[in-house]
């Protein structure tokens, strides 16, 4: 077990997925115990390994956090499926830990060379995209994930162009999906982030476009993703297109 969660940090890619692989496989097969994955998610969310170099730009520590994120993912869909170890508290320092990771996160690399995948902005919506089946959180709750996400990603000025949108707007549809109040406030954040890209008039360099190009490209995969809701396509198309 120890041998799996170390490698989980490899920067080599074949033996990130194997271990990734190797503990799901154990997840879904019920091999281990909820004890055990209670362990598992407290080692995961320290602040050691979520967190580790996460203010450089690109660095190494970048593969232990998005495998991270995505072990964290398994672990509450195992809960979700049968191993009920995640207490309420356990879900709020999850959401929390998670929500500030994605505002300090800066790597927004997809695929690295040899080192395989990074895709940082795509393991965290789809962490966000898990929780939007806990029953047992608030609308509130979701309306601070939804927030969180937004905000950070309309700031980037590196690109976002290897998958990462469509997990975004995925995780957005479903929520919306879910209830007309995440429409209502999804729809409130969209309105406003047009009025600030309308102010960024000091338009000079390489990472000021990525702005733009970022904001277009979420808004073209929320147009292409299934079930997302009418009123929202309408504003989108009426605007965008």
């Amino acid at each position: 077990m120890q041998s799996l969660i170390y490698h989980l940090a490899s920067v080599s890619r074949s033996a990130r997925e194997r271990s990734r692989q190797a503990i799901n496989d154990l997840l879904a097969d019920q091999l281990i115990d909820p004890t055990e994955t209670a362990g598992w998610t407290d080692y995961l969310l320290q602040d050691e390994i979520l967190y580790a170099h996460v203010l450089e730009p690109k660095n190494q520590a970048v593969f232990l956090r998005s495998s991270a994120v995505s072990m964290l993912r398994s672990l509450l869909m195992a809960d979700r499926y049968g191993y009920f170890f995640l207490t309420d508290e356990d879900l709020r320092k999850i959401i929390d830990k998670i929500a500030l990771l994605v505002l300090l996160e800066k790597d927004t690399r997809g695929f690295v060379g040899r080192q395989g995948w990074a895709h940082m902005f795509y393991e965290l919506p789809s962490l966000f995209n898990e929780l939007t089946e806990r029953n047992e959180l608030l609308r509130g709750d979701h309306i601070f994930m939804m927030t969180v996400l937004l905000e950070r990603y309309r700031r980037l000025k590196t690109p976002l162009e290897m998958g990462e949108q469509n997990e975004v707007a995925d995780y957005l549809a479903r929520l919306m999906k879910r209830h007309r109040l995440y429409q209502d406030y999804f729809l409130m954040e969209l309105r406003d982030w047009r009025q600030w890209l309308d102010q960024q008039e000091n338009v000079v360099n390489e990472g000021d476009w990525h702005l733009f190009f970022n904001y277009q490209r979420l808004m073209n995969a929320l147009l292409i993703t299934k079930d997302l809701p009418l009123k929202v396509a309408s504003e989108i198309y009426k605007k965008e297109i």
